[in-house]
């Protein structure tokens, strides 16, 4: 079992990295809410303004990376979002309504994730 972790690297690119699961895997949040979003709804490349972590409950979006590489974001399914700067990410929603998880961490979470980037 794994997750998708979204970061900046120097050059300010977003890129996808999977991350292991482990055991138990701890992070602070700043809050939590359901989201609902509209059938169709797009961004254009954007930051998250802190650290935040996104599961779908319902239905499911495509998330793009400044790189052009893109990961549908499914229930069951989670990604750790860690690009507070550079040139972030695309969202797009499909036909169907979905309703996301999103939990904003804090700052401490992207220095202290478990593997990866």
């Amino acid at each position: 079992m794994s997750y998708l972790k979204v970061f900046s690297d120097d050059a300010g690119e977003t890129h996808f990295a999977e991350q292991p699961m482990g055991a138990v895997l701890e992070w602070d949040g700043r809050f939590t809410r359901l989201v609902r979003v509209e059938p169709g709804r797009t961004t254009p490349l954007h930051c998250e303004p802190a650290p935040t972590l996104a599961t779908a409950i319902q239905g499911g979006a495509t998330i793009t990376t400044s790189d052009g590489a893109s990961h549908r974001l499914e229930p069951g399914t989670a990604m750790l979002f860690v690009d507070t700067e550079g040139r972030g990410h695309a969202f797009a929603n499909g036909d169907e309504e979905t309703i996301l998880l999103i939990a904003r961490l804090t700052d401490a979470a992207a220095r202290t994730s478990p593997t990866g980037p």
